[in-house]
């Protein structure tokens, strides 16, 4: 907990510092502070209704160059909740990434401290080492990583935001079983000019200085053809055997203002090893093939049209995906964007409709939506529940590095009483 003190006291000194340093021309300084305030309901603990909580926050991102070759990164917050049943820890620290960096000569440079890498295989967060070399071959460029440290979790995935169902998001999700352990790796990219950007990674894990997990991963995307583009991605589970997730895909544009996509995506949940997870379930599998058609009418307006179907391992009947979306770049000097989507299956049927409009208004910038949603759980009966979304909000530069926000979302459907949020933000540039 001291620890956690020292950082909060660290923060906000090197705030101060950095938005005094205006004078000091010899030392190079840049990022953003963020000062936000959330405003939400929650359930009192009695169940007699509710009341109204708030989450403040400070957070502070900067770089700055000591010189050419030595430079310090860092990607902060301070987090107060009022709400005690849902947070015991009301005051908590996050450090997002901290860490020192040298470049030994162009070529060759070395991270130090907290590093968040976002590479093939997942979010990778780890107190340890980075070291990158740049080079050119045969006239193509390369770069090769080592890394290797301890995985920590200081909360890096958003609050506001709920895991998905591929393995990337699962990898993530269970971080909290993985802190402590430890990971090494290694990774390359190159650009083959004018043919393809191509990536290879591996990873491994230890557990009690035992191998735990073990990856490897390739991706790539192809530059040769404006006609047709293939890409796509894929990790292989080497302890397991199997899969975790892959992607396949082709883009193609043979015909004017029109773009054919088709996909076939496999993700399997990856649980750590040893886990409760595990241990007691299954770690079934879902594919889904989609094709996808994107049409220009004009320079401003585009309208597409998706269908997917979705294997499940664990189910017998596929569910199928509808989607349809049109977008106006300047209707009016508004941005109007609409979507509807409809989910059927083994899991449940799901109709969503949303429309989404921006607008600037001198030096505001404002932005409303709404939408409503129709779904059943699978459970038996055809009956739907009904759920309505709301949001607005306006963002100004008050004056030249300072950036103001509001934003209200308000979100009903029967599962819950209601979820009216408000968001407060002022940022500040340096």
């Amino acid at each position: 907990m001291k620890i956690k003190y020292f950082y909060i006291f660290f923060l906000f000194f090197v705030q101060v510092i950095v938005m005094n340093q205006g004078a000091r021309s010899e030392i190079k300084f840049s990022g953003v502070s963020d000062t936000s305030a959330y405003m939400y309901p929650t359930e009192n603990k009695d169940l007699t209704g509710t009341e109204t909580n708030w989450r403040f926050q400070q957070g502070v991102l900067f770089d700055v160059e000591f010189t050419d070759a030595f430079g310090f990164h860092l990607n902060s917050r301070v987090i107060y909740r009022t709400n005690e049943y849902e947070n015991p820890e009301q005051l908590a620290f996050n450090c997002y990434y901290g860490y020192f960096q040298y470049a030994f000569t162009e070529k060759l440079v070395m991270q130090m401290g907290r590093i968040m890498d976002a590479g093939n295989l997942s979010l990778t967060y780890f107190d340890g080492a980075n070291l990158e070399y740049g080079l050119t071959m045969f006239k193509q460029d390369f770069t090769f990583n080592l890394y290797g440290g301890m995985l920590v979790n200081d909360d890096y995935l958003d609050e506001d935001s709920i895991a998905g169902f591929n393995s990337f998001d699962f990898k993530n999700f269970f971080i909290k079983q993985r802190a402590g352990d430890y990971t090494a790796g290694m990774k390359t990219n190159c650009h083959i000019k004018d043919i393809a950007f191509v990536g290879l990674d591996y990873q491994t894990l230890f557990n009690g200085g035992s191998l735990a997990e073990q990856y490897i991963s390739l991706d790539f995307d192809t530059l040769f053809s404006k006609k047709i583009r293939f890409y796509g991605y894929g990790t292989f589970d080497l302890i397991e055997g199997l899969p975790s997730n892959t992607l396949a895909a082709t883009q193609i544009n043979a015909v004017d203002k029109l773009s054919v996509i088709i996909e076939h995506e496999y993700y399997r949940p990856v649980y750590p090893r040893d886990s409760y997870f595990w241990n007691y379930f299954i770690p079934y599998g879902n594919q889904e093939i989609s094709c996808m058609m994107v049409y220009s009418l004009t320079e401003y307006v585009t309208a597409d049209i998706r269908y997917g179907v979705i294997l499940y391992e664990a189910e017998g009947t596929p569910g199928h995906e509808v989607s349809a979306g049109f977008e106006h770049g300047s209707f009016y000097n508004t941005r109007i964007k609409v979507n509807g989507e409809y989910i059927f299956g083994p899991e449940g049927d799901k109709i969503t409709l949303m429309t989404v409009l921006n607008r600037r208004f001198f030096i505001i910038d404002a932005i409303a939506g709404g939408g409503i949603v129709f779904y059943q759980d699978g459970e038996g009966g055809d009956t739907y529940d009904t759920g309505i979304y709301g949001m607005g909000g306006a963002e100004a530069s008050i004056l030249k590095d300072l950036l103001l926000s509001v934003t209200m979302e308000y979100y009903h459907n029967p599962k819950y009483d209601y979820d009216l949020r408000g968001i407060f933000s002022l940022k500040y540039f340096f």
